[in-house]
């Protein structure tokens, strides 16, 4: 079963078949101007018939001979090629109109084969080189407007990736959720205020800094996962969980940085409250890592959807999120993607 049939005018088959349905119309409308209707179908007669010649003469020029001989000292071959297909074409195309055309518009049309010769051919055929030259122009300037149109999108996509990038440094909401709960602090419980500033600050430096290389060792992760599970039982009022790392086989034990940080944060500031347990992280293969919690005292987290959209505005495309439910845990992958 087919597709569907594209009718873009980013389809060159449609590209094509514009310019010449506007060459044919529009040069019969210059040829015919004024005439009467006899002329006008025989200027479009002429032109449909010898469509085939200007069409095979053009791409030849344009598409084959300048692609491989308009470079170097191929110039000269590539002249000289030139020259003989505009000499071969034009005299296709004055046989034709002689042979044919003539017969077909007496009057339109001269039928005297004789008074060729090689000049008139030559001259002809210089008649025809604008039919290439707006071809050659038309398609230099759609290949100038795709190369300013993609570098545009790579500008875009380069500034989008940096502002994702300088979002992901700072990570705007723990920043948001921290300062206003050592806002909130300072009014119920200005005693933790400083302890809660200086967790908030180490925990900044090291986030920035593991930003810095593409990888980090899990063990400086998790320190920082448990600065911040420290300063979170702060802003909660409650005991926060340990971490601890679970060593699953042959993973590796280095992992892009915030990998494990940022899902862990996002999760206890969103959901107001930490797992049961402690929190055990593993990598169980080169690009999953693992977070697995119990279910001791029911859910934790039930949709993992406020995980993904957080992590895909600080990292867009680079980890894939999924939440396994079971029995007595749950565990929250993270896939690396390929870049």
């Amino acid at each position: 079963m087919t597709g569907p049939v594209n009718i873009s005018i980013e389809n060159r088959y449609l590209r094509h078949g514009i310019f010449w349905a506007a060459w044919v119309f529009g040069f019969t409308f210059v040829k015919s101007f004024g005439s009467g209707m006899d002329v006008y179908a025989g200027w479009l007669a002429y032109y449909l018939v010898t469509l085939p010649i200007f069409i095979l003469h053009t791409y030849l020029v344009v598409y084959w001979a300048a692609s491989r001989f308009l470079k170097g000292y191929y110039i000269i071959l590539f002249v000289l090629l030139f020259i003989f297909l505009m000499t071969l074409f034009s005299f296709i195309e004055m046989v034709i109109t002689s042979g044919i055309m003539s017969k077909l518009f007496p009057g339109v049309f001269s039928h005297d084969f004789s008074k060729f010769d090689p000049g008139k051919v030559f001259v002809s055929g210089i008649g025809n080189i604008y039919i290439i030259l707006v071809f050659a122009a038309t398609k230099m300037i759609r290949t100038w407007y795709i190369s300013d149109k993609k570098k545009q999108q790579i500008i875009s996509r380069n500034l989008f990736l940096e502002r994702a990038d300088a979002n992901a440094e700072i990570l705007p909401g723990m920043l948001l959720y921290s300062i206003s709960s050592i806002e909130r602090l300072s009014s119920d419980s200005a005693e933790k205020v400083p302890a809660a500033i200086v967790l908030l600050s180490e925990i900044l430096k090291s986030v920035m800094q593991s930003r810095k290389s593409p990888v980090i060792r899990m063990e400086e992760e998790l320190k920082n996962v448990r600065k911040l599970l420290q300063l979170y039982g702060i802003f909660l009022a409650k005991s926060h969980p340990g971490v601890r790392m679970e060593d699953n086989g042959p993973g590796p034990q280095e992992i892009p940085g915030c990998m494990v940080f940022s899902p862990i944060e996002i999760m206890c500031r969103q959901a107001g409250q930490f797992p049961a347990d402690k929190l055990v992280v593993s990598r169980s293969s080169r690009n999953v890592t693992e977070i697995s919690w119990s279910r001791k005292n029911g859910l934790f987290i039930d949709d993992p959807g406020m995980i993904i959209d957080e992590m895909e505005q600080l990292y867009p495309g680079r980890f894939t999120i999924r939440l396994n439910h079971s029995e007595h845990s749950d565990t929250l992958l993270i896939l690396e993607n390929q870049v």
